[in-house]
């Protein structure tokens, strides 16, 4: 009766309803943290048979490994993580695949890092033969969706794809920085240019709110997900913050915020790290309406920080980021 119960459900996952798939691909995941190998020893290589068939099929098999793919799977599985790379990566570089399947993919990209990394002291040896050659496949692609510039309206997609490649470069970054150091200075450098092209949008969509810009700055920034909720570039910006927090504690990296005076010997910060600051208290910024209702009513003032801080945004992040260069440089 189970293994009708599994195959019942499996089906599901390439149902014409949209809904009814999300809702299977949720089932299977729960299942298979129960069942998978010991009852169910053919789900892996049933999901990575429907990675490899259309964008619909792949979506739902992403859909539960996303679910399923995480940091408590054993060292045993790690053979199914070398299986499962290179058609992640197959459907993130191809152009057969739909947006929101590309950003499935690197979100199960992302939680395989979690996995090798929770592994990156008991096997060593093993993390630092595989790893390398892993990233190397990688970083061009993330490097060129990061580098990818945001025109006109209708980029919802592509600040999804950016949202979650800055998320799994923090993955990395923690979990596995010795790695990801070569290829941090061209992280760097593509996070740094993406900084300085938003800036003046976002202030135009959200800081100055009667702008002539507002309007086209909004629909270059704000945008619709597929659930119809509102999306915005807050998460991408959170997640370039981050990425660069944590690079900024790392030593290799050290040498892009300080460098020596040559007379003195004393550390002093870079232009970089100056032009940084600056870009920072921009984006730091708030609106006109809030320094009034905020002058007028200091409990207001209270409420809007304490909600504000719950939903991390921009300006929490750009607090939380340039506490981090305070620490680690003045």
């Amino acid at each position: 009766a189970k293994a009708q119960v599994r195959e019942k459900v499996f089906s599901l996952l390439v149902c014409s309803d949209r809904r009814l798939r999300a809702v299977a691909a949720a089932v299977v995941a729960a299942m298979a943290q129960f069942d998978w190998p010991d009852e169910w020893p053919q789900l892996f290589s049933q999901l990575v048979d429907l990675l490899r068939a259309d964008n619909t099929r792949a979506q739902a098999a992403l859909s539960v490994f996303s679910e399923w793919v995480n940091s408590d799977m054993s060292e045993q599985q790690l053979d199914q993580v070398g299986v499962l790379l290179p058609e992640l990566r197959h459907i993130f570089s191809s152009g057969g695949y739909g947006s929101s399947t590309r950003v499935l993919a690197m979100r199960v990209f992302s939680d395989c890092i979690d996995i090798i990394a929770s592994m990156a002291v008991a096997r060593r040896e093993f993390v630092d033969a595989h790893i390398p050659p892993v990233l190397g496949e990688w970083m061009d692609l993330i490097l060129d969706v990061l580098r990818q510039p945001l025109v006109g309206s209708d980029n919802g997609s592509v600040i999804s794809l950016k949202t979650e490649c800055t998320k799994a470069l923090v993955k990395a970054i923690i979990g596995i920085p010795r790695h990801l150091g070569p290829y941090c200075p061209s992280i760097l450098e593509a996070l740094w240019s993406q900084l300085r092209d938003l800036q003046e949008p976002y202030l135009h969509a959200f800081v100055y709110p009667d702008s002539d810009h507002n309007e086209s700055a909004t629909n270059m920034l704000v945008y619709c997900e597929e659930d119809g909720d509102a999306g915005s570039i807050d998460g991408y910006l959170c997640g370039i913050f981050e990425w660069i927090s944590r690079a900024a504690e790392t030593k290799p990296m050290r040498k892009f915020f300080t460098a020596k005076n040559a007379e003195s010997g004393a550390a002093e910060p870079t232009p970089f790290l100056c032009q940084l600051t600056a870009s920072l208290v921009c984006y730091a910024q708030i609106t006109a309406e809030m320094i009034d209702d905020w002058t007028d009513d200091m409990d207001l003032f209270v409420a809007d920080e304490d909600e504000e801080g719950y939903r991390f945004n921009v300006r929490i992040a750009v607090q939380e980021i340039l506490q981090t260069l305070q620490d680690a440089f003045a």
